[in-house]
């Protein structure tokens, strides 16, 4: 064991030492400034007496669809639509209660954001062809849409998706049923964490 001296010195080190890093100024973050666009509204398309958002960049064809994974939405593309506005256009989509766009009467299941981006798409007169580029739970509905309507597609790009035996992805298996999938969960969870931040809701015991 340090004798008593050798530690006294040694902790006294340490606070000085302490007292130096605390005393430097915290430097500043840089602002990204490609994130700025995304802090308001693109184009809300009202589907349905729903609001719909809809981020558009660049000119061209075909038009690239950003489709975001689970808890995600518009602004996780910040750093990718930029970049490929630069080439063609590009929209990135907010599901329902997702960023900018209204919620729906209920939780959606897979088929129902897949059938409001279409709706999204024509209503907002965004031309196609489309390249759907989806990411992880985005990959699932971009190949839901594929099958639905692949005349309106010329490209699909899976981001890190989520398997296709992972559910959810094939509509026509028998006994399939989406009312459980991830994106009701998902939509559940958002909604109590916006009610927990509107002091709306309160934790009650189990079994109360």
């Amino acid at each position: 064991m340090l004798p008593f001296a050798l530690r006294a010195i040694l902790v006294l080190l340490l606070l000085s030492v302490l007292d130096i890093v605390l005393a430097q100024p915290v430097p500043a973050v840089a602002e990204d400034q490609r994130l700025l666009p995304y802090v308001a509204p693109g184009q809300l398309v009202n589907i349905a007496g729903r609001r719909i958002n809809i981020r558009c960049a660049g000119s061209g064809r075909p038009t690239v669809i950003l489709m975001a994974g689970i808890f995600s939405w518009s602004v996780v593309w910040y750093k990718t639509q930029p970049v490929i506005a630069r080439k063609t256009r590009v929209c990135a989509f907010d599901r329902a209660a997702y960023g900018f766009s209204d919620p729906a009467p209920r939780p959606q299941i897979l088929s129902e954001v897949v059938d409001d981006l279409h709706a999204v798409l024509k209503a907002g007169s965004i031309p196609g062809p489309y390249v759907l580029v989806g990411h992880s739970l985005g990959g699932l509905e971009a190949r839901v849409y594929a099958q639905r309507w692949p005349e309106e597609l010329v490209g699909i790009v899976l981001v890190d998706t989520s398997p296709a035996g992972e559910g959810l992805i094939d509509e026509d298996q028998p006994d399939f049923d989406e009312a459980v999938g991830r994106e009701r969960y998902t939509a559940d969870m958002l909604h109590c964490a916006f009610l927990a931040a509107q002091g709306t809701i309160r934790t009650v015991q189990p079994g109360i």
